[in-house]
């Protein structure tokens, strides 16, 4: 019997991965390229505006930065779900 292990599906923000890959695990970060300025991603929203079959390259064109008014930002993957257990 075997269990499911969470490093190999583990994603890194391809700009041809689906949006909606995202959406259970994962925390998206949009930063900025020239000042550094970071913005959590809302998927649920960003998937309402740009549509189901989004990717994330398509998303990262129409974001613009609220501080120096760059666009296409550079966007990072967070895991935040199941962690393995260390083996005893």
């Amino acid at each position: 019997m075997g269990s499911r292990n969470p490093e190999r599906d583990r994603l890194y923000a391809s700009g041809r991965d689906r949006l909606h890959r995202y959406i259970e695990e994962y925390t998206l970060t949009a930063i900025c390229r020239r000042c550094g300025h970071r913005r959590d991603l809302h998927i649920e929203l960003m998937l309402k505006v740009c549509g189901q079959q989004a990717t994330l390259a398509q998303v990262a064109a129409r974001l613009r930065c609220h501080q120096c008014g760059l666009r296409e930002p550079r966007l990072q993957a967070y895991y935040r779900g199941p962690r393995r257990r260390p083996e005893r």
